[in-house]
């Protein structure tokens, strides 16, 4: 526990936090990310999914804590991109975001109420963290 600071003072501290960071990324991809397996019905098998499919993701964000502070955060993060497979990761083409401003924490609050408002937020930050421009779900097909 020596070695374990909100805040880490040296390089030992930071690779705890690290370390510490890459198992608790593994921890809730396997409690979360989605599985396909085969269900014998009386009909015939059939495939289903549990937990969440991934694989259409287009942006992987961290935020808050070790993804934000620590260098390597992006790094863990972008280590996830590995798509279908025995697990529905996201895709390797999936971008990489930190939220180092915690944005997400205040826009997740605000999104029932301020649905368009929190979505032109995140556009623009989207856009300005990598210089494009998203398209959001709901403006797809439009």
């Amino acid at each position: 526990m020596q070695f374990l600071r909100a805040v880490p003072a040296d390089e030992q501290e930071a690779s705890v936090t690290r370390w510490l960071a890459e198992h608790a990324v593994e921890v809730g991809l396997r409690r979360h990310v989605g599985t396909v397996s085969d269900l014998f019905t009386p009909t015939g098998k059939k495939q289903i999914v549990r937990g969440k499919d991934l694989t259409a993701v287009r942006w992987v964000i961290g935020t808050g804590g070790a993804s934000t502070r620590i260098p390597g955060g992006a790094e863990i993060l972008a280590g996830i991109r590995l798509g279908a497979g025995a697990r529905l990761m996201p895709p390797p083409e999936a971008q990489v975001l930190i939220d180092r401003d915690y944005r997400f924490s205040a826009l997740g609050t605000l999104a029932q109420a301020y649905h368009d408002r929190v979505g032109a937020t995140f556009e623009t930050w989207v856009t300005d963290e990598l210089g494009l421009s998203p398209t959001l779900p709901e403006q797809e097909g439009s």
